[in-house]
């Protein structure tokens, strides 16, 4: 069977038109968080990536952001794959004045759905930006890693967060002593009605799996670049590298992933060999 493809900013802004028809006819996947991105840029880049999409009823299988399926799984204490069976619309069509450069974005719905999930993400890369910044506890090798430094140790570490379920595992009880050290301070849950999953349960058909995987290799990248020192600090590079992560989680999950930004198609490899990647 053929996974359907989970669709990232970088492919949509570069491919053809006939390209993104080919994905979508085969089973393409879009996720509520790259819609909130399109709507969000600017009405040029808009109005191009929306004009790739075909006409008509249901153009691309629509799944919820990450941050809804994390609460889908913390609901059910399950994991959301697979993803297509998480779609939130029987029926969908794109309004033809989003490829035409006419839509009005004062629309409320729109407008409270955009917020709502920017919000959710944000809070989500809040709640990790002050979890790695102990990285060095879950990597005690990496210990005072300055700025480009040695590319070996970060491979490694890459390498044993992409093969090695159960220390993906430790640094999630790591994480979960650390947030709730943060919520007795007063820090909000990433979720309403947060209650964390059982670590031994989760394995790579989770996303709170997949993203922990993710978001450490996006966290390790910066490092590599930045030094360790750096990370715990506000960085829009390091929020930016940990939201294009996401779609590395959710490619993993469906087992295909169309993308042009070379960190993520190195990422995706790693921690998904067998997967399909187009680029």
């Amino acid at each position: 069977m053929i996974p359907y493809t989970v669709i990232d900013k970088s492919y949509l802004q570069g491919a053809g038109r006939l390209d993104i028809h080919k994905l979508c006819k085969a089973g393409a996947i879009m996720s509520d968080t790259l819609f909130a991105e399109l709507v969000t840029s600017t009405a040029e880049e808009c109005r191009r990536c929306f004009g790739k999409f075909p006409i008509g009823p249901n153009p691309i299988n629509m799944i919820p952001s990450v941050g809804f399926l994390m609460h889908y799984e913390i609901e059910n204490r399950a994991p959301c794959t697979p993803l297509i069976d998480r779609q939130p619309y029987a029926r969908f069509e794109f309004h033809a004045g989003l490829a035409a450069g006419t839509y009005d974005f004062g629309n409320k719905e729109i407008v409270q759905a955009v917020q709502d999930i920017t919000r959710e993400t944000g809070e989500r890369v809040a709640c990790f930006r002050e979890a790695s910044s102990v990285l060095e506890s879950w990597f005690p090798e990496l210990k005072r890693f300055p700025p480009n430094g040695p590319r070996p140790l970060i491979d490694a570490a890459m390498n044993s967060v992409a093969s090695d379920r159960d220390r993906v595992r430790e640094i999630y009880r790591a994480i979960l002593r650390g947030m709730q050290a943060l919520f007795d301070e007063g820090f909000s849950p990433p979720m309403p009605n947060f209650s964390s999953l059982n670590p031994a349960e989760i394995d790579e058909s989770w996303i709170w799996f997949r993203t922990l995987q993710a978001q450490l290799l996006a966290a390790l990248e910066f490092v590599r670049k930045n030094g360790v020192g750096s990370l715990g600090q506000q960085s829009e590079s390091v929020e930016h590298d940990l939201l294009d992560a996401e779609y590395v989680a959710l490619g993993t999950l469906s087992g295909a992933l169309a993308s042009r930004d070379k960190t993520l198609q190195r990422f995706f490899q790693l921690v998904c060999p067998q997967g399909i990647l187009i680029s």
